[in-house]
């Protein structure tokens, strides 16, 4: 019995040895030095553990494909149909997937720069994707993305749909020059999730049901909304940057989102933050300045709690709420913050809450106030990039 299982221990490890062995690398140069000129003959190729290198230049062919779901064929620049496959370029910039011009259609969804709906594995390094309706379209599992530009993608430089634990976008730069694009679309139930190190400029952040998503280092700038997070997902932010947003800084939508702020700067036109329908949050060590609607609105919003921060005002109200009695008393902890005074009658002129309208069953508590400005600790976002070089 002893020498049986030491048999089968031994062939396990053959095979596994053999299948190593199998992992190929596969090149493609335009110049002709590698094994293909093109991306998509490369990655039909490919097996599941290879590893696909493309070499710098513009690679603008696009291939009618069909996607499961969608009653027509879609362009697509490259579609993996491996499960597990790492796909390195020269370096974002260098490596360019996608048409020479913006191309695409809100009626279609049509180009896509790249598709890849299964697999655990999938690493995706050094590439520019560029002028598609989508820069990667992904599903399932999780994805692992480093050091890519998303540029002028006009519905979603990318779209996730995870369904599993695990995956990350790091070190990359998500821009845009059309109105509303979507830098990150965040869907489906995955988890543990992290987006780190990247910067979304013209380009929003939408993270809908995902259970678990943490967006760190980041900057989000010169958008309508620089991060909105709705149906019942869960968001950490730590460390951002959030400004130059027309509307609001940061959106908790309907229902029940709820998201844990630590260590930002937000600001935003109208509100720095709002929250909506059961949203809850919490806040700590962040500096939030006010819009010219209130620096922070709540509208039928679950409970709030922000510590140890700034709450600064630039219209009306540093605080408002709107809250029917058909929902309950609703309470908000906003205790230990520095309004920019330290007189508490100001400060309560400038919150609306039960207060001020009988009807309205919100109540924000603001007593006891910091003394004068609070260490918020926030690193510029300079010092935070520094840490990653």
């Amino acid at each position: 019995m002893f020498k049986s299982k030491n048999l089968c221990l031994c062939c396990l490890i053959m095979v596994a040895a053999v299948q190593c062995g199998l992992a190929a690398t596969i090149t493609v140069e335009k110049d002709g030095s590698g094994d293909f000129t093109q991306v998509q003959p490369a990655l039909d190729a490919a097996a599941s553990g290879d590893t696909v290198r493309i070499g710098p230049g513009e690679f603008t062919e696009l291939i009618p494909s069909y996607i499961p779901g969608y009653a027509w064929d879609v362009e697509v620049c490259a579609y993996v149909r491996v499960p597990n496959l790492t796909i390195i370029g020269a370096g974002a910039g260098q490596t360019i997937l996608g048409p020479t011009t913006y191309r695409g259609s809100t009626q279609t969804f049509s180009p896509k720069c790249m598709v890849w709906l299964e697999g655990n594995d999938r690493i995706v390094e050094g590439i520019t994707f560029r002028n598609c309706y989508e820069g990667i379209h992904a599903t399932h599992g999780p994805v692992f993305i480093d050091d890519c530009e998303f540029r002028d993608n006009g519905g979603l430089g990318v779209i996730w749909h995870a369904e599993d634990s695990g995956g990350w976008i790091r070190n990359s730069n998500f821009s845009s020059n059309i109105l509303g694009n979507i830098g990150l679309g965040m869907l489906g139930p995955g988890s543990n999730i992290i987006i780190e190190n990247c910067i979304f400029d013209n380009s929003e952040i939408s993270i809908k049901n995902t259970k678990g998503t943490s967006i760190l280092n980041c900057e989000m700038k010169n958008v309508r909304i620089g991060v909105k997070i709705s149906a019942g997902a869960r968001c950490i932010l730590n460390n951002c940057n959030v400004y130059n947003c027309s509307i609001i800084g940061v959106a908790l939508a309907n229902v029940g989102p709820h998201c844990d702020i630590f260590n930002c700067n937000i600001s935003g036109d109208e509100a720095a933050l709002a929250a909506y329908a059961e949203a809850t949050l919490f806040a700590s060590n962040t500096i939030f300045n006010g819009g010219s609607f209130a620096t922070l609105y709540f509208q039928n919003s679950g409970p709030a709690v922000i510590q140890n921060s700034h709450i600064l005002r630039s219209g009306p109200y540093s605080v408002k709420c709107t809250h029917p009695e058909a929902y309950g008393l609703n309470t908000h902890d906003m205790t230990g913050n520095y309004w920019g005074t330290t007189d508490p009658d100001l400060v309560a002129s400038w919150i609306w809450d039960q207060n001020d309208d009988p009807a309205n069953f919100s109540i924000v508590n603001f007593l006891p106030m910091a003394n004068g400005p609070v260490p918020t600790e926030k690193k510029s976002f300079g010092s935070v990039k520094a840490l990653f070089r």
